[in-house]
């Protein structure tokens, strides 16, 4: 099993080699991953209801679980109907790194942020706001014990 990634700000880089070092995983993005496992953990970062990559790697390796890394958690459904998830799907909370994005994408998040403000979810319109991270390795725990009852079968 390897873990393979893409990430736009670095927050789903880290999420992928905290979680590879938890379970002693080999770990790589998405660019350098050559088809040299059979079973992959694929975690990417989540723009407009899509999971970036996913498309690339979805046909190109048996996916054992694919997690979603974004700031709206209320939308796990939604990711796994827009994405054809077909695995155990897992969402983990990121963040914004104003300093790693174009102007499209800064200002898109802007908007984002004010609409967020306005139905009053006022901590994640200030995250959006002031940019920030929610990366935290709490998060990861339930998907550590899925794993390792994974390996436990086999």
């Amino acid at each position: 099993m390897k873990i393979v990634y893409e990430s736009n700000t670095g927050h789903t880089k880290k999420y992928a080699e905290m979680l590879a070092k938890k379970l002693n995983l080999p770990c790589e993005s998405l660019k350098e991953y050559k088809e040299d496992y059979k079973e992959v953990i694929y975690l990417g970062w989540v723009m407009a209801g899509m999971i970036k990559g996913y498309s690339k790697i979805k046909n190109k390796a048996k996916l054992t679980m694919v997690i979603g890394v974004g700031l709206m958690p209320d939308k796990e459904e939604e990711l796994i109907k827009n994405n054809n998830i077909t695995c155990k799907f897992y969402f983990l909370p990121g963040g914004v790194d104003y300093s790693k994005l174009k102007w499209f994408k800064k200002n898109l998040l802007k908007a984002v942020g004010k609409s967020f403000e306005q139905q009053g979810n006022k901590e994640l319109a200030l995250l959006i706001q002031n940019g920030g991270s929610l990366v935290d390795e709490k998060h990861l725990t339930e998907i550590v014990k899925y794993i390792d009852t994974l390996k436990g079968e086999k």
